[in-house]
């Protein structure tokens, strides 16, 4: 099957190998199981407005580690309102906010 990319319209497979692949090494590539096993802080950031990655998502990875910070940016999408290439000077607003909460998590 077919995935279209929103920003360029290139349609971008996902074969069937990929699914074969994840059956044979699924104990290998299970997140929550991962998740689970990490044993050092880490934050998750997530655009309450993302239609890429439900929010559940990153309040799931938030529920399966005590040692996770879970910050969710009000209104932001997947990209916090940014594309690729990013010609202004400036971040936008939402990315400005991952890159701060993300500082802040860093120098604790």
């Amino acid at each position: 099957s077919y995935i279209e990319n929103s920003r360029t319209k290139q349609q971008m497979p996902h074969y069937f190998q990929f699914y074969e692949n994840f059956i044979a090494n699924k104990e290998r590539l299970n997140i929550q199981q991962a998740v689970k096993n990490l044993s050092i802080p880490y934050l998750i950031v997530h655009g309450s407005e993302d239609p890429t990655v439900n929010l559940q998502e990153a309040k799931n990875l938030h529920s399966w580690n005590t040692l996770s910070e879970l910050h969710t940016i009000k209104n932001a999408n997947h990209t916090f309102g940014s594309s690729h290439p990013w010609k202004e000077k400036r971040l936008p607003n939402h990315l400005k906010q991952v890159l701060e909460k993300s500082i802040v998590f860093v120098n604790k």
